[in-house]
């Protein structure tokens, strides 16, 4: 799971939640806590990556993207190549 911040021509700054299991599903704990106005990203593969993924498509700034786990670093490139602040810990780097 991500959520991310992004925000639209007009600069409305809206949440998106990203998820990255089957038809956007969400824990129940998780979809009770969902605020009003707040999107579910469905998608696969990374949620941080459906999140900017929808976002683009959507004709949105990503402001800041975060997730449950340390991020990738494919997502971190994804994230950071559409503009956004990458806001949680990321995956350490084996090659470093």
């Amino acid at each position: 799971m991500g959520a991310g911040v992004v925000e639209d021509a007009q600069e409305n700054r809206r949440v998106a939640i990203g998820t990255s299991e089957p038809n956007g599903y969400l824990r129940p704990g998780v979809k009770s806590a969902l605020l009003f106005g707040e999107t579910v990203i469905p998608g696969f593969g990374h949620a941080e990556a459906n999140i900017v993924a929808w976002a683009v498509n959507n004709d949105c700034k990503v402001i800041a993207v975060a997730a449950g786990r340390p991020i990738c670093e494919n997502c971190v490139q994804t994230i950071e190549g559409a503009g956004g602040l990458v806001a949680s810990p990321q995956k350490s780097n084996p090659r470093s």
